[in-house]
């Protein structure tokens, strides 16, 4: 809907004075006015409580115990999202429904962070007894939010939701479909025919039919004259599960390598119930870590593993309702809402949700941007010429969300400080952006919670200079050498990346250029707002990651961070741009218009497809990759040596402080590792096909350059193969 302003031009091209206020959340087909009306939110409340009140009372009782419970795992999981932040949420509620969605699913996972922190620094370890304290705290809320569930609870709500779900039955199957062809595109898609254009040359036609059909539901509940809220929130997790989880599902072991390093220093944590100081930087930044440990021990887990592969969809699926949020606040329109979390979706090709600290400190980043921009239509924003608007700003204190008391604020301000304690705890980045767009939020005026960057400052600083004294201790100058040294920064995260096959580099290109358009449409959107309050807002927290150059090379991935933490409010804005474009579009020919974003959002979801899935024949993971692995750290001794090519595979995902892994240069002794004397190399091998595609593809090595080298080896007499396959092969030096 839009309210033209007086004296103002009507004419019907783009003009300043329309303003879009947000559209009804309403459903497509009504509950008549005769019938007993439904309301989704309590029934929500109540389906979510039943299992929080559940876990509350089992869950400790299985880590006590250590039961073998058939699913175990996934009640651990679902302990972590739904205690103690279902049953808070429903006690306080806030009035906005998104805002406790986002703070439902993210408290207990924040709980989770923050006592495996005090425990592994307390030295006072116990999976059990976290497992208890964080069901107390939510037994502590259960009696309210069973009052308010009970006060609250409507009239005939499972006869009217089987009424919605009735009205969409065909997207619905069609969405099953999708699943099915999905799952046997899993099944016969070859992996280790993956070249220089990546996944994009293996994937078969079920694949792409699998996301058409999805793309067609997505679209058909999209351009609908009143948006289809409960079709689109099936039907875009749907896509960006399985996109995201595709590689992983179809090789039967989560890819990147960096994801099996965490899962080592989890089970470290695990088994020792300590951190492994001097040993990795990580390790100052526990809360992940120790967090993911008593998981493991929650699941009765020998290692979190398993839960990698569904991870980046888990993620994906998480973060959601805060892009929605933040999306909806920009555009005023929930359609525009639906957009940001599709153009942030389709171009996320980053790869950082997989299961690690940044994904669960990403996940909080954009929780307190979306619970922050969602109460700014509560604040009275400044008016008038420039200089009247700046002593405004200075001097305004927002009011209220609407329905939101002084105990609630403070209650909400706290759990937005639980927030970032984990973050703290758990990241070295995400609270320096966290706190630069709290800062943004303060210089603006546009928060209530003026002094929320300075506690979040403070507890950083805090955590730095006391939790991970490890890791600046001795080497200060080199921690801020990176400061203002934005040339190299950038070269380090750019330039350096751009070496290697043609082809492959050409496929670089498109991912860039992918992420290019994401900033162009950004900053479109922002011209079209430039005139509205909030502008110079929106301009700082689209800015502010860039900062990030300033301060960080962050091992030369620093340029990867900036787009990670400028994406949600880049795809806001540029949500706002392709809103504008499509109701200029849809105006003229409907159907048209309808066809147009059907096409343009299954060619976005292709080359997100492309884009993400470039890096797998070297990032990729097979189950027989796991195996070995496995048997390898099985059969070593204490403080054994494993000697590999490249950094990537499984293999350090076990047995941390007790094995060395030993990445070996392979012209360290002349042509090859076999030119060395046998005491010079470690004792054992593990190399991989994913280490011979890394050296192909991003080195220039010849395609094969690792089998010549086992051949070498094998050739001078004093190793033998254990395993030797097509994607894997162990050596070990022969018995003398």
């Amino acid at each position: 809907m839009k309210v033209l302003l007086p004296q103002q031009s009507t004419s019907t091209g783009w003009d300043e004075a329309v303003v879009d206020l947000p559209e009804p959340d309403r459903d497509p087909d009504p509950t008549p006015a005769t019938r007993p009306g439904w309301s989704g939110r309590p029934v929500l409340e109540a389906i979510a409580l039943v299992p929080a009140l559940v876990l509350c009372l089992g869950l400790p009782l299985l880590s006590w115990s250590d039961a073998a419970v058939p699913g175990r795992p996934v009640l651990a999981v679902l302990f972590v999202l739904l205690v103690p932040g279902v049953p808070a949420v429903i006690a306080l509620r806030p009035p906005d429904g998104r805002v406790a969605t986002i703070l439902a699913v993210t408290t207990g996972p924040a709980v989770l962070l923050v006592t495996g922190t005090l425990t592994t620094s307390l030295h006072r370890w116990s999976p059990a007894a976290a497992a208890s304290i964080q069901a107390a705290i939510g037994v502590l809320f259960l009696p309210a939010a069973v009052h308010r569930v009970l006060q609250s609870a409507p009239t005939a709500p499972w006869r009217a939701a089987l009424r919605a779900i009735g009205r969409r039955v065909r997207g619905l199957c069609v969405l099953a479909g999708s699943v099915l062809l999905w799952w046997a595109a899993t099944r016969t898609t070859d992996l280790t025919a993956a070249g220089d254009r990546g996944i994009l040359t293996v994937l078969p036609w079920t694949y792409w039919l699998a996301l058409v059909l999805v793309c067609a539901v997505i679209t058909a509940g999209l351009v609908a004259r009143a948006v289809d809220h409960l079709l689109l929130g099936i039907a875009v997790p749907v896509l960006l599960i399985q996109v995201a989880t595709f590689v992983g599902v179809a090789s039967g072991a989560a890819p990147v390598g960096a994801g099996w390093v965490q899962v080592g220093f989890v089970e470290y944590i695990a088994r020792t119930g300590e951190v492994a100081l001097g040993t990795d930087a990580r390790f100052s930044w526990p809360g992940f870590l120790a967090g993911s440990a008593q998981l493991q021990q929650w699941a009765g887990m020998s290692s979190v593993g398993p839960l990698m592969v569904l991870a980046p969809g888990l993620f994906a699926v998480l973060a959601m309702p805060a892009l929605w949020l933040i999306g909806r606040a920009v555009t005023r329109s929930a359609r525009g809402g639906w957009i940001a979390v599709l153009l942030f979706g389709v171009t996320n090709w980053l790869q950082q949700d997989y299961f690690s600290s940044q994904a669960v400190a990403f996940l909080f980043f954009v929780s307190i941007l979306a619970v922050l921009l969602g109460s700014l239509s509560a604040a009275r924003l400044p008016l008038g010429p420039g200089w009247r608007r700046c002593w405004q700003v200075l001097r305004r204190v927002p009011g209220r969300p609407a329905g939101l008391g002084a105990g609630r604020m403070l209650a909400l301000e706290g759990a937005l400080l639980l927030l970032i304690a984990a973050m703290v705890m758990s990241h070295q980045l995400t609270p320096v952006v966290t706190v630069l767009a709290l800062l943004v939020f303060a210089i603006t005026g546009t928060s209530r919670f003026r002094t929320l960057p300075v506690a979040a400052g403070v507890l950083f600083l805090g955590w730095f200079g006391y939790g991970a004294t490890d890791y600046w201790t001795g080497h200060l100058g080199t921690v801020l050498g990176d400061v203002g040294r934005v040339g190299s920064t950038v070269s380090a995260g750019v330039g350096q990346r751009l070496t290697g096959d043609p082809v492959y580099l050409q496929m670089q290109y498109l991912r860039m250029g992918w992420t290019a358009l994401l900033l162009l449409l950004a900053v479109a959107g922002w011209w079209l707002l430039r005139r509205r309050p909030e502008a110079v807002l929106l301009a700082g927290l689209a800015a502010c990651p860039i900062g990030l150059v300033a301060l960080q090379s962050y091992g030369g991935e620093v340029v990867i961070r900036v787009a990670l933490y400028g994406g949600p409010i880049w795809a806001a804005l540029g949500a706002v741009a392709l809103l504008r474009l499509g109701r200029a579009f849809s105006a003229r020919r409907r159907r048209v218009a309808v066809l147009a974003s059907g096409v343009a959002l299954v060619v976005a979801a292709g080359i997100f497809t492309t884009t993400r899935g470039l890096n797998v024949a070297f990032e990729r993971v097979s189950a027989v990759q796991v195996a070995a692995a496995q048997e390898l750290l099985d059969l070593v001794p204490l403080t054994s040596s494993i000697g590999v090519l490249e950094s990537v595979g499984p293999l350090p995902m076990a047995r941390l402080g007790e094995v060395r892994v030993v990445q070996v240069d392979p012209t360290a002794c002349g042509d090859s590792p076999a030119d060395c004397e046998p005491d010079e190399l470690p004792g054992y091998w593990y190399l991989t096909s994913g280490m011979d595609a890394l050296g192909a593809l991003q080195e220039g090595r010849p395609v094969g350059w690792t089998r010549q080298i086992v051949a070498e080896l094998l050739a001078t007499g004093d190793w033998v193969a254990l395993i030797d396959t097509t994607e894997v092969t162990v050596l070990a030096r022969a018995a003398a």
